[in-house]
């Protein structure tokens, strides 16, 4: 999708294609909060309603992990060809890897990225995509002009699991913030480094500690 405006042309995604995106994001969250693993996110896994709202669809793959529960073995890799994490290839080709709900955070990556691109897969062409999963070569250079959106792709499709960011992390990510909340979090961080530097420089003169409470005290 192309944006509006100024940027019509500069391959900025719509408010539309942006809304999606994040709706998917919204899904996958309610999934990991009711311990559900879908283990098959992909482009035709994802369904708009007549009204434009976002489905998950094909749950047949997914894995509901017991209470407590952080991942499980299983010989059934699940996935699709281009879309599995790394793990997932391990266990598909004989191997053995835990899998865990980082494995639907490695395929939203794939995912955001094949969207906001206007179909350009992170991993390459169809027949190089597993190849270069498993060797963690990708190419994020078409959201070089959409810093934030890269950076949480490049997280999301991290190599190792443990690495990749939670459902929370991702939907309180800056990519979704909009102008208002942007320039708030820049006033608040221009604010305290501030107040740093005021505290840094009284501080060489006059020495002082934090009391119990947080209260500035003189020494």
């Amino acid at each position: 999708e192309k944006g509006e405006g100024t940027r019509i042309g500069k391959g900025y995604p719509t408010e539309w294609c942006m809304r999606i995106m994040k709706e998917i994001c919204q899904g996958l969250t309610s999934l990991h909060l009711s311990g559900i693993i879908h283990r098959d996110l992909k482009p035709q896994n994802v369904l708009l309603t007549s009204s434009g709202s976002v489905k998950l669809a094909d749950m047949g793959l997914s894995r509901r992990l017991a209470a407590q529960q952080s991942s499980f073995e299983s010989s059934a890799a699940g996935g699709s060809c281009g879309w599995q994490a790394p793990e997932q290839l391990v266990v598909r080709d004989g191997g053995s890897a835990r899998q865990t709900k980082s494995m639907d955070v490695f395929s939203l990556g794939c995912l955001l990225h094949c969207l906001a691109t206007g179909g350009i897969h992170v991993f390459g062409s169809n027949l190089e995509r597993d190849f270069n999963i498993l060797r963690g070569v990708s190419d994020t250079s078409a959201l070089t002009h959409l810093p934030e959106l890269r950076n949480l792709v490049r997280a999301a499709i991290d190599r190792k699991p443990a690495r990749r960011p939670a459902m929370s992390a991702i939907l309180a990510h800056p990519v979704w913030w909009d102008d208002e909340t942007t320039l708030q979090f820049l006033v608040d961080v221009s604010d305290r480094m501030e107040l740093e530097d005021r505290l840094s420089t009284a501080s060489a003169s006059t020495p002082f500690t934090f009391d119990v409470h947080g209260d500035l005290v003189l020494l």
